[in-house]
């Protein structure tokens, strides 16, 4: 009997690690902005303070660990490492930084015009 097929490759398990992880900072993410929102919202202040550390700090989780996620996942393809993070890095930096301005943005425009400028109807 050869217990091969019964044990994950490494890289599938960095690969799942490093999702979960990601989920994981998501959700803690999501749940600290919502606070901040609602201190927002009772303290009638002038803008939203999400650029806390500890916003700060899930928000790079996220992107680290989805940067070794797609690394990793890369590199199941047959591509070196060095290729396949360094692939995974730009992809997911550009695209990380680009959803933070995005954020900041949103919230100007939530300060400004109130929760009704995100109704599309």
């Amino acid at each position: 009997m050869n217990p091969e097929p019964l044990v994950l490759a490494p890289v599938y398990v960095v690969v799942l690690a490093s999702t979960f992880f990601a989920i994981v900072s998501g959700i803690i993410f999501k749940d600290m902005l919502e606070y901040r929102l609602e201190v927002w919202k009772t303290d009638d202040t002038e803008q939203v303070n999400y650029k806390t550390p500890q916003i700060k700090l899930s928000y790079f989780g996220i992107c680290l660990f989805s940067t070794i996620c797609m690394g990793s996942s890369l590199s199941t393809f047959g591509f070196p490492n060095w290729m396949a993070y360094g692939a995974a890095l730009p992809i997911v930096g550009l695209t990380g930084l680009l959803m933070w301005l995005q954020l900041g943005s949103m919230l100007k425009l939530m300060v400004q015009s109130g929760s009704a400028a995100f109704d599309l109807e």
